[in-house]
C-alpha cells in the first residue's frame, strides 16, 4: 500500500480546506514580503552604508568580488568577525560592481576576484 487514504467527515473537510487556504495565503504573503524588501546599498565617502549598518573602510580587510554571479563578500579586520555576503539583482550587476571598484580604489581597500581562480588554457599541443 503506497499511501493511506483517510475518509474525513464533511464538516472537517471544510475546516481542513480553510486551514490550507490560510497557510497558503500566509506563505504567499511571506514570499512577497521577502522579495519586496528594499536592501539598499549606498557608497559614502569612507563607508559602505546599508539600511541598518555602516561599515567604515578602515574596518575592511578585503572585498571578494565574484565576477560571474551578482554578489560580493566583505571580509573584516580582526579575529572573530564574520564576513558579510551581499547579493543583488543581476540586471544591476555592472553598475554596482563598477561603483564598488571605484569606492575600493578611493579608500585603498584590497579587492580579490574569482577570475584569478579560473584554470588557464594552455596552447601546448600534446
Amino acid at each position: 500500500m503506497s499511501g493511506v487514504i483517510v475518509n474525513v467527515p464533511d464538516p472537517y473537510k471544510e475546516i481542513a480546506a480553510g486551514i490550507e487556504f490560510v497557510l497558503f495565503a500566509l506563505l504567499f504573503w511571506f514570499l512577497l514580503y521577502v522579495g519586496s524588501r528594499n536592501r539598499a546599498l549606498s557608497f559614502d565617502e569612507d563607508a559602505l552604508v546599508f539600511p541598518k549598518t555602516r561599515i567604515r573602510a578602515d574596518e575592511i580587510k578585503h572585498i571578494y568580488i565574484q565576477e560571474r554571479w551578482p554578489n560580493f563578500t566583505v571580509f573584516f579586520k580582526g579575529k572573530y568577525k564574520v564576513p558579510i555576503s551581499v547579493a543583488f539583482k543581476k540586471c544591476d550587476m555592472d553598475e554596482i560592481l563598477s561603483e564598488l571598484r571605484q569606492w575600493t580604489w578611493r579608500n585603498g581597500v584590497e579587492t580579490k576576484t574569482d577570475l584569478g581562480w579560473r584554470r588557464k588554457r594552455s596552447n601546448k599541443q600534446n
